[in-house]
């Protein structure tokens, strides 16, 4: 009896006890680069991701992002190569897919990324010009030549970059492990032939190494080595995945070019056919070592524009990923058993009913009337908790059902935002309607806007916002909303050459000290530093201040002793062929010296100079003298129209030969350096030539002051800005040769412009005033101003007239299109009216010309190309002559306006 009541007694507490229950695991948002909950599926694999490069194409994997995280999928790791290590630093970094869409919806990434014309800090315009009007650079760096061939710097994508990363890199640490996933990024070493993969380091240069396209950018210095992107060894890092994350499941989305036959007809088509095939060889590893692999459906994109095909990319991501879901789901579920339960219905155990969107899902996923299965019944869990409809819920079978026991989340009952007045002004009035009290708290939907919030400030230019300890308070119902940001607190210059780099840095950077890191306002004063010092590079990382919610700015000069020789060609049609060729010297000595040795020639022009130029005080970079030496020849092919003592009046063919040697001092001024104040003393010997004429010289001294300020968004082709250039000078012509005595001369030259609509717009249209003025009093022959030539009056040629007075206006209407490669195209309607005399006093009385026509300016590799036709008309006392049409074409390495110089 005793046995039989111990018997039945178990049997009843068995009857009491619950039935095993069907659980997930949800991890709370960290509140740095996750800001909603995520939820693990029991006997989930180790799930990595590998994204490849492929340009612009690689826009599609945002839409592979953006189902995943509507999926829930969890990811342990991410790889990427080039433009795919782009992507998953912006997803590692925090951004979620829609966010990445968003920023590429609003970010113009193809003048970021590929645009050269864009201005340096601690420039002119003048010298932004001549320093990018080169076909061919030889430089010796390091004890070295290297053939530069022009290619660009990367400034632009560094500039895009930092403010899209520097959150990541504070939050995490300098280490890729620390990120919302963990990120590898690939790239090949120029000088092993070897890849590398990255875990840490400055992320905006190892994504601009993985992302330098050879033959389009200078390859990237880490560490002492040069690397250049990361598809010439791995384009789709399946492998540098599995080996860096010893994943058990490896995503590969594949979005390069498919690899096509082509014929082969010259050496260029058969080099870049043996790189494809390299790639493509590599690839084919890839795919095969991938547990799946996702590859969008791409008909045509652009390999380097990176916006207008931005929705159907995306959409291509999201078709190919839903393409290759069922498939995705079993590799994923492939540990979870995938048993039926002993239920055929399933109950719902609420305090109050379920959002619509959370029972039109269990609808889908639970059928009632259909086998229940553990393995759905684990993604309707996942489901419930992923979208914020549930705090808590759990599965148990019983009765023949299976039970759903969901916990709802309270309501809001109050809102309290606290930090920085700025922010709270910013976020308060959103919030609150946005979570209006008495509704229940979604903390996915919290999170979503938290996120966008935050992440629109990190483009904005303030990444470092701190929204840790926000969330809703369970027991009183407030959902609180902090907001810090650290502000600048020291400033830490390591491996400085002396006190002065130090000294001035410091100085420098006293402007951020006591306020919030803003990117584009330091990465302006890391510029301007690294210009008036003359580096190679200004490193700079800032980090959290011990003790302290503030960050310290760590700044790392990188010095440079480099040569460079330099080719610019070029044709104009009235000048012919042009040559030129530079010897240039930076930082010499290491104490910031420049030197140039150059020569030039067309067929009315010959040049050679010598300069050398460098600071005057180490602790004021931005002062500095200058000395230079200069022969220049010029043949003047037509009777001067205002004849000089120097030559006869009815001469033609003169030659001008001129001999300067100058010392000078010049101060930027302007902001960050874009202006110039310069004064100036020369001694000239001037000689002229006509025919079998005796030589004559003359001998001249001057004092020069000039300035020179702009602040055009780039040095060719601007579209906004201002531009004021000036010049007064007073000299002394020696007793050798008519005309003797003082002479004085001055320029002037205004320039406005302005673009209606948005600057993105694939054609817009702006308007463009231009006046000059030169003036002269008892000019010498080789100081008269050289007059002709498009750039000066539609209609004209090139040096076709010299005169002492003049004083022009043009007036252009520029169409301002996109052309190939994101570079800019042209077409601008012009009205020139140009006047010209004697003496000042005539100016406006003596000889007049009136120019329309159109001219056309584009950009082709480092060619700058400039078509214009127009119809000249001269007048005078007399009144007008007729017209006369002609055409003129130019191309070369040197911008436009260079040619006027």
């Amino acid at each position: 009896m005793r046995f039989l009541a111990a018997l039945l007694a178990a049997a009843a507490l068995a009857a009491q006890e619950p039935a095993p229950c069907i659980d997930v695991t949800v991890i709370p948002p960290d509140m740095v680069f996750t800001f909603s909950p995520r939820v693990e599926v029991p006997g989930r694999p180790k799930v990595v991701l590998a994204l490849s490069g492929g340009g612009a194409r690689g826009v599609a994997h945002i839409g592979v992002l953006q189902r995943m995280e509507e999926v829930g999928l969890s990811i342990d790791g991410v790889a990427g190569t080039s433009a795919g290590s782009l992507m998953g630093a912006l997803m590692a970094g925090g951004f979620s897919g829609k966010e990445i869409e968003d920023l590429f919806a609003r970010v113009d990434f193809n003048r970021s990324f590929l645009d050269p014309l864009g201005r340096s800090l601690g420039r002119t315009l003048t010298e932004d010009e001549a320093e990018n009007g080169t076909l061919l650079s030889l430089r010796f760096e390091a004890g070295g030549p290297s053939f530069a061939l022009s290619l660009r710097e990367g400034v632009e994508i560094r500039r895009a970059l930092e403010g899209l990363m520097t959150r990541g890199a504070y939050f995490s640490s300098a280490t890729f492990d620390g990120l919302k996933y963990p990120l590898r990024v690939v790239a090949t070493n120029l000088d092993t032939g070897h890849g590398k993969v990255f875990d840490r380091g400055d992320l905006v240069e190892v994504l601009r190494a993985s992302m330098a396209v050879p033959g389009a950018f200078r390859p990237v210095v880490i560490d002492g080595q040069p690397y250049v992107d990361g598809a010439l060894v791995e384009n789709l890092p399946v492998l540098a995945a599995k080996r860096a994350f010893d994943a058990e499941v490896t995503v590969a989305v594949d979005v390069s070019t498919p690899f096509q036959k082509a014929p082969v007809s010259n050496f260029f088509s058969l080099a870049a056919r043996s790189l494809d095939l390299v790639v493509e060889r590599r690839q084919w590893e890839s795919r095969a070592a991938a547990s799946i692999v996702i590859r969008p459906e791409i008909e045509t994109a652009d390999f380097l524009d990176y916006g207008r095909s931005l929705g159907s990319l995306v959409k291509a991501g999201r078709d190919a990923f839903d393409a290759n879901l069922p498939a995705l789901r079993e590799l994923l579920l492939a540990n979870v058993p995938d048993e039926t339960l002993p239920a055929d219905r399933v109950a719902v155990d609420c305090v109050r009913p379920l959002d619509p969107e959370a029972q039109a899902m269990l609808g889908r996923v639970l059928p009632q009337g259909a086998p229940v299965k553990r393995r759905d019944v684990l993604v309707a869990l996942q489901q419930l908790l992923l979208h914020g409809w549930a705090k808590q819920a759990r599965a148990r079978v019983a009765g023949g059902a299976v039970h759903l026991e969901v916990v709802p989340f309270g309501r809001v009952a109050a809102i309290r935002v606290e930090g920085r007045p700025r922010l709270v002004r910013r976020i308060e009035r959103d919030v609150r309607s946005r979570f209006p009290a008495g509704e229940p708290f979604n903390p996915a939907a919290f999170g979503v806007y938290l996120s966008a919030f935050v992440h629109d400030l990190a483009v904005e230019g303030t990444p470092l916002v701190d929204v840790r300890g926000s969330g809703f308070q369970e027991a009183t119902g407030e959902l609180v909303i902090r907001l810090q940001e650290p502000t600048i607190r020291t400033v830490i210059v390591k491996g400085a050459r002396g006190e002065y780099e130090s000294v001035y840095l410091e100085t420098l950077m006293a402007r951020a000290r006591g306020h919030v890191v803003h990117t584009g306002d330091l990465r302006q004063l890391l510029d301007l530093a690294q210009r008036r010092l003359h580096l190679a590079e200004l490193r700079a990382r800032i980090v959290a201040a011990e003790g302290t919610p503030d960050a310290d700015l760590e700044l790392t000069p990188v010095h440079q002793q480099a040569m460079a020789v330099d080719l610019s060609v070029g044709y104009e049609t009235n000048l012919g062929s042009a040559l030129g060729v530079k010897y240039r010297t930076e930082n010499l000595g290491g104490f910031g010296l420049e030197g140039e040795l150059s020569a030039a020639s067309n067929r009315l022009q010959q040049q050679a100079l010598l300069a050398i130029q460098g600071p005057v005080f180490f602790r004021f970079p931005g002062f500095a003298m200058e000395f230079w030496a200069s022969a220049f020849r010029q043949y003047v092919e037509n009777a001067l129209v205002y004849p000089s003592p120097e030559v006869r009046a009815d001469a033609s063919r003169t030659v001008i030969t001129t001999q300067d040697v100058g010392v000078g001092g010049y101060v930027r001024v302007g902001g960050f350096g874009k202006g110039k104040l310069e004064l100036a003393g020369t001694w000239r010997q001037a000689a002229f030539s006509l025919g079998v004429d005796p030589r004559r010289v003359r001998h001249e001294r001057t004092a020069e002051l000039s300035f020179e300020w702009d602040n055009f968004d780039r040095h060719t082709f601007p579209r906004e800005g201002l531009l004021v250039r000036s010049r007064y000078a007073i000299g002394d012509a020696l007793p050798d040769l008519d005309p003797q005595g003082a002479f004085r001369f001055a320029y002037l030259r205004l320039r406005g412009l302005t673009t209606f609509g948005s600057l993105r717009a694939t054609t817009n249209l702006g308007l463009d005033l231009d006046v000059e003025y030169g003036y002269g009093r008892n000019l010498p022959l080789d100081r008269f101003w050289n007059l002709g030539g498009p750039a000066f009056l539609v209609g004209s040629q090139a040096l076709a007239l010299q005169a002492p007075q003049f004083a022009v206006a043009r007036f252009g209407v520029p169409v301002r299109m996109r052309g190939p490669f994101a570079l800019s195209l042209q077409v601008v309607p012009r009205v020139d009216y140009a006047v010209t005399a004697a003496t000042a006093g005539g100016l406006f009385s003596d000889r007049r010309m009136l120019g329309t026509g159109l001219v056309v300016r584009t950009v082709f590799s480092r060619f700058y190309v400039e078509l214009a036709y127009g119809f000249l008309r001269q007048g005078g006392p007399g009144g007008w002559g007729p017209s006369s049409g002609s055409f003129n074409a130019l191309i070369g390495t040197q911008p436009f306006d260079i040619w006027r110089r």
